[in-house]
């Protein structure tokens, strides 16, 4: 099957982009025996040693047959004390070839990290407030996938510019003494949290004793699939912050994550797909309609600048009910458009042996 689509061009940033931020999910399937710092290091280095290994194998990462890309923070990894699986993740990327650009990648939920779903995705109902916009909320669960990341330490030391034990803050501190251009990305989870911490620290750019006083960094951001972060007055406000290079919100019209969590786009996930065995069944149904009813009143809203994908609906066995659907256009289809559907296909092939296809 081609994947269809609709006056979407992808640009060279959105193809690096989506690579990155589906190499996020490499490893995310590997557990812990127990708490403890020895062992989440481990984990954290069989991650960084296997991106490593898939980044010669996709073309858009390759430069004269040779990997031009290398990670120089992290992968930091979060997991809830409780919980065996991993929950957030996230690396930076340095481009070989053009020393000064960066990527910031931030991984999505977890399929199988139960804690996960509930604090950074379903923790909806109740706002916090954005503390440098009046009247400006982000949901608690959003709140919550920020303040996770922004207290995440690096584990291992990348010279010159890494160091062991260092926040993200720290280390982009560290990298914009000079000119740079970092661009935030991420898939799903990470699709809600790019662009929001790409604003936590777009604001913070110029002052006196911010990560960057001199404006050195220049920030964008390309962010796939991602559901509603705060409410319109968020909104607004992120789309002036960035009003001089505009966030690329990337979603797929039959993904049903990016219509959560604004309560008109809600009401069409029912109807996303035509074909009767795929219809929602009474469970979802309820679940939706009470998503709905609980949560109009906070106002969600996306940013600005969307860019509508479209992947066409299959009917395959394995792809024929609303769920196995909803799944295969939240995970391929962002692959298959933006890189073509044999690059993409490849980098599905690349990450599942660790991944099992389970991005979240």
């Amino acid at each position: 099957m081609n994947p269809a689509t609709t006056n979407y061009a992808p640009i060279p940033e959105d193809k690096i982009n989506v690579c990155m931020a589906f190499l996020t999910y490499v490893g995310e399937n590997l557990t812990y025996d127990k708490y403890s710092e020895e062992e989440k290091r481990e984990v954290e280095k069989t991650i960084h040693k296997e991106i490593h290994k898939i980044i010669p194998k996709i073309p858009t990462l390759v430069k004269e047959d040779s990997a031009d890309w290398r990670i120089v923070w992290g992968p930091a990894i979060f997991r809830y004390r409780d919980d065996r699986k991993q929950d957030s993740g996230m690396f930076v990327i340095q481009q070989i070839s053009n020393p000064s650009n960066y990527v910031l990648a931030i991984r999505g939920t977890n399929y199988d990290a139960w804690e996960d779903w509930f604090k950074e995705d379903f923790e909806v109902l109740c706002m916090k407030k954005w503390a440098r916009a009046s009247g400006a909320k982000i949901s608690k669960a959003t709140n919550n996938g920020i303040e996770l990341l922004l207290n995440l330490k690096n584990a291992i030391p990348a010279p010159p510019e890494s160091k062991s034990n260092q926040s993200i803050t720290e280390f982009l501190t560290s990298i914009s003494t000079k000119p740079i251009t970092i661009s935030f990305t991420g898939h799903s989870l990470g699709g809600a949290l790019a662009p929001t911490l790409a604003l936590w620290f777009r604001e913070r750019q110029g002052e006196f004793k911010g990560w960057d006083p001199k404006n050195n960094a220049v920030i964008s951001c390309t962010a796939f699939a991602g559901a509603t972060a705060g409410n319109a007055t968020f909104a607004n406000y992120s789309n002036i912050q960035f009003r001089d290079n505009p966030i690329r919100r990337i979603h797929d019209t039959n993904d049903v994550v990016p219509h959560a969590w604004n309560k008109q786009s809600m009401g069409q996930i029912a109807h996303l797909y035509s074909n009767t065995e795929m219809q929602i069944g009474f469970s979802l149904k309820l679940l939706l309609w009470l998503a709905i009813l609980l949560t109009k009143h906070n106002n969600y809203t996306q940013i600005g600048n969307s860019i509508p994908i479209t992947l066409g609906v299959d009917g395959k066995c394995d792809r024929n009910t609303f769920k196995k659907q909803a799944t295969y256009q939240h995970d391929y289809s962002y692959p298959l458009i933006i890189l073509g559907q044999d690059a993409g296909n490849n980098l599905w092939d690349l990450i599942s042996p660790l991944e099992k296809a389970s991005c979240g």
